[in-house]
């Protein structure tokens, strides 16, 4: 999990520093992370034997994603 958030970190760095970011961008930087989030924090969940911890990890993650984009949206920083 850490070796995918530094990826995502110099992801995100690379596109910003060299002026690469498209308007586009952030839904295609953020998507496959949700994605990726679910998958590996329900495996995590089925791995230890409760499938209900990881859902609800899972969930948590993406409405937290969703809830800082919805506020980057309204122009909260």
């Amino acid at each position: 999990m850490q070796l995918r958030l530094l990826c995502n970190m110099m992801d995100g760095l690379v596109a910003v520093e060299g002026g690469l970011k498209s308007k586009a961008g952030d839904l295609f930087n953020e998507a496959p992370d949700r994605i990726e989030d679910v998958i590996l924090l329900v495996s995590a969940g089925i791995a230890c034997g409760q499938p209900q911890l990881g859902w609800c990890c899972a969930t948590l993650a993406v409405a937290t994603a969703y809830f800082r984009a919805f506020g980057g949206s309204l122009g909260f920083g």
